[in-house]
This record gives C-alpha cells, sequence and structure tokens, in this order.
C-alpha cells in the first residue's frame, strides 16, 4: 500500500507533533522561562536532557535549526548511555520533524528507534505502522498493528480499516504474520463496521482450519455473525466439521434479520453516521428487502440534497 504523503501527515502528523508541544510546555513549565521560543538558546555544554528540552521548544518556531543541533545531541557519545526516556523523546522530536519536512524515509527510521528505545508508549504504535504501511513494508506494519491491538486491545477500534483491509485482503503477508495480526483484531475485538469484523472472524477461521487447529477454527466460527459470511461457510464443504447447519447461529435468514435489526438500531441512535446507514442497505438487501432498501437510500439521498454544501453530511 502506498498511501500519498498527505494522508501519511493525516495519520501520523498530530501524533509527533502534538507531542512536541506538550514537551516544549512541559520544558517552559520545568524551567521557568519566560524567553521567547524564537530566542531560545542550546547550551551545547548542558546535560542531554536539558538541550533536547531547548530543542522541543526551538523545534515550533525554527524546524531548520531544530534539526541541525538534535543531529548533534543524536551523535553525541553520551546519548547511547542516556535514560530510555530521553532517547525516546529524542527520537520522537526527529520523527516529527521528518515528518514536517516530508522526509518519510527519516521518519520511519527515527519512529523506529523511538519504538525500539521504549515500547511501552501506545502512541508510538500507530504511527508506525503507517509509516511502514507507506514505505512497503507490509510485514512489518503487520506486526505493528498486531503490537498495538495486543498490548492495548481498548485502543484498537483507533487502526483504520483501509490500513486492515490492505494488510489481510490485498497484500501478501507472510501466513505467520498474517495470522498474529488476525488473532490480535479479533481479540481486542476491533470493530469497523459489523462486515469487517465478522469478515476477519471468516479468515482466521480459514487460516486456522487449513492449519488443523480444529478446535480453534471451530471456536472462532462462532463468532462469524453477518449472513454474508455465514453463507460462506456453509456453501463450503471445507467447514462442514466446524459447523451446525440446523444451529440458529449458522441460519442465514435470521442473521440476515438480526443484522437488519440491529442496524436500525444503532441507525436510530447515530443517525448521522454514513457507515452504518450503508451497512444497513446492505443489510437490507442480503435479506431481500429490496424495496425497503431503495427506500432507506432515498432518504440518504434526500438529505444530501437537503443540507447545504458547508454542513457536515454524516460521520
Amino acid at each position: 500500500m502506498r498511501l500519498t504523503p498527505s494522508f501519511v501527515l493525516l495519520l501520523v502528523i498530530n501524533f509527533s507533533f502534538g507531542a512536541v508541544s506538550a514537551h516544549a510546555d512541559q520544558a517552559h513549565s520545568k524551567t521557568g522561562s519566560t524567553v521567547n521560543r524564537a530566542g531560545v538558546r542550546v547550551d551545547a555544554e548542558a546535560t542531554l536532557a536539558d538541550q533536547l528540552d531547548s530543542l522541543y521548544l526551538l523545534a515550533p518556531t525554527d524546524q531548520a535549526q531544530a534539526d541541525a543541533l538534535l543531529k548533534r545531541l543524536l551523535a553525541d557519545p553520551r546519548f547511547p548511555t542516556e535514560s530510555a526516556g530521553v532517547r525516546h523523546d529524542a527520537h520522537s522530536l526527529s520523527t516529527a520533524l521528518a515528518l514536517e519536512a516530508e522526509n518519510y524515509k527519516q521518519a520511519l527510521t527515527s519512529a523506529r528507534l523511538r519504538a525500539a528505545a521504549d515500547p511501552g508508549v501506545m502512541d508510538d504504535w500507530y504511527p508506525l505502522a503507517m509509516l511502514e504501511l507507506h514505505d512497503g513494508n507490509k510485514e512489518e506494519a503487520a506486526k505493528a498493528l498486531s503490537h498495538l491491538a495486543r498490548t492495548w486491545p481498548e485502543q484498537a477500534h483507533a487502526i483504520d480499516i483501509t490500513a486492515v483491509s490492505q494488510l489481510v485482503y490485498q497484500s501478501k503477508l507472510p501466513p505467520a504474520a498474517r495470522l498474529e495480526l488476525l488473532q490480535a483484531l479479533t481479540r481486542a475485538n476491533w470493530r469497523q463496521g459489523r462486515s469487517a469484523n465478522s469478515g476477519l472472524w471468516y479468515e482466521l477461521t480459514l487460516m486456522q482450519l487449513l492449519e488443523g487447529n480444529i478446535d480453534q477454527a471451530r471456536e472462532s466460527a462462532q463468532h462469524v455473525a453477518t449472513a454474508e459470511f455465514i453463507i460462506k461457510l456453509r456453501s463450503d464443504k471445507q467447514f462442514d466439521p466446524l459447523i451446525d447447519r440446523t444451529s440458529p447461529s449458522f441460519n442465514v435468514g435470521l442473521a440476515a434479520q438480526n443484522e437488519v435489526d440491529t442496524l436500525q438500531m444503532l441507525a436510530s441512535a447515530s443517525p448521522d453516521s454514513l457507515q452504518l446507514r450503508n451497512e444497513l442497505t446492505d443489510a437490507m438487501l442480503m435479506s431481500g428487502m429490496t424495496l425497503a432498501a431503495l427506500r432507506h437510500a432515498d432518504l440518504i439521498l434526500a438529505k444530501m440534497d437537503q443540507t447545504s454544501s458547508d454542513d457536515a453530511l454524516f460521520t
């Protein structure tokens, strides 16, 4: 997957330069400095931690100078023995400056070093995954997303469906990396649409079955909840050892109706969600509710016609 530079910045820059501003504010508080940021001086004789604080103050107003002085700091023979926090924050600033300069190769190198310096910082892993993906390193991107979902499952919802779709369906990931990503996302209960969620459980079921892990595959199959993927399970005889065709859990008509009912409830609660409305239309079509789906589509178009181009239509 090759993301456009603007898309990479959209996904990543807020993570990085948001940290710059926060660190700069902390540095002001710590030093009690009243010096304007544009007049910040970096003392080469100061500790590396103090130099880094000054660089964070300098970066928002003079990125070129901050970058030059940061390179000097990173080359200092004392740097490798600095605390994990100092090394992490130095590489974080390097990442932010490289992104601001649209130097994505350098940003990736710095983001890797940042994560290695302190793997316990949650906010580092999603930008790292996106930079890996932008550079064409699909396996490394999958590993970073797997780590994020596995270590901080409560944050898995932030993982974008586009990246997941690219990695799971449109790239030739090594089987081990693909299995790791599927397991991490499903265990974290990642959800970006009911169909996408069931799709991951279906792919995990298939991989486990092909590897001979029948019990695991049978358990994963129980999480396939949408009619589209239940049809796939029922229509392929290799899944017969995993499913009970008489069970309500694998009844296509019941699943389709349940999906419509659930999505109608969710769409009513979030009327501005285009994703939910699109999913509801698809579920209606899957259930054979063609006229209802057409009426629902007309309602969406009518709302779009009634809303000015300056207003937010959907989220």
